[in-house]
């Protein structure tokens, strides 16, 4: 496992508790971290989490759920896995995982295999998750607009029943200053163009 040979993967492995049982050369260069410091430590929430950083939402429950897929039997390919190395850069990179079976052919953990991104790699993964972020945000905006019509129209309905009744001079003006409200709102929902909003 700890062959110089550029070609070799980072690579770490896994035992079925999910501990650090072996972290190669090309894995301590990525990362940083020597081996020493790094076996025997659990690789969800220690080794990823306290010292290399991972990144993005639900990264270390998703991280979680993968590696207890790999020690099950399932195979996992091409999982985007990002994290900080110790000196805080960033690394993107891709996940692949197999398990790891005695000579008896039971499970007894994991090996995990990182494809570092390349530069071109790196910017469409960038893309995706900057896609996913304005997507969301367009999802949440919209929910906001839908949202709020409902209590506007229930002071639109509320001015027009107190438009009926008898009404001092005070009294209509401050029926007034809320029509003109709820009016300025309604125009900002309708002027929203959901379609052309650009991020930042």
């Amino acid at each position: 496992m700890h062959s110089p040979n550029p070609l070799i993967p980072p690579i770490f492995v896994s035992d079925e508790n999910t501990c650090c049982f072996e972290w190669n050369t090309a894995m301590e260069k990525l990362s940083g971290w020597n081996k020493e410091e790094i076996i025997g430590k659990m690789l969800v929430g220690e080794i990823f989490g306290i010292f290399c950083q991972l990144k993005g939402p639900d990264a270390m429950t998703k991280f979680m759920i993968m590696l207890h897929k790999a020690i099950g039997g399932q195979e996992i390919d091409k999982f985007p896995f990002s994290f900080s190395d110790r000196n805080g850069k960033f690394v993107q990179a891709l996940l692949t995982a197999n398990k790891r079976v005695n000579v008896d052919g039971q499970i007894i953990g994991a090996f995990c295999f990182l494809q570092i991104a390349s530069p071109e790699l790196q910017k469409t993964l960038m893309q995706r998750q900057q896609e996913k972020t304005s997507n969301f945000r367009m999802k949440e905006l919209a929910y906001i607009c839908r949202e709020i019509k409902n209590p506007l129209n229930g002071i639109r309905f509320t001015n027009s029943l107190l438009e009926a009744t008898e009404l001092t001079e005070n009294q209509k003006q401050f029926l007034e200053t809320s029509a003109a409200c709820e009016r300025q709102m309604s125009k900002i929902i309708r002027d929203i163009d959901l379609d052309n909003i650009e991020d930042g």
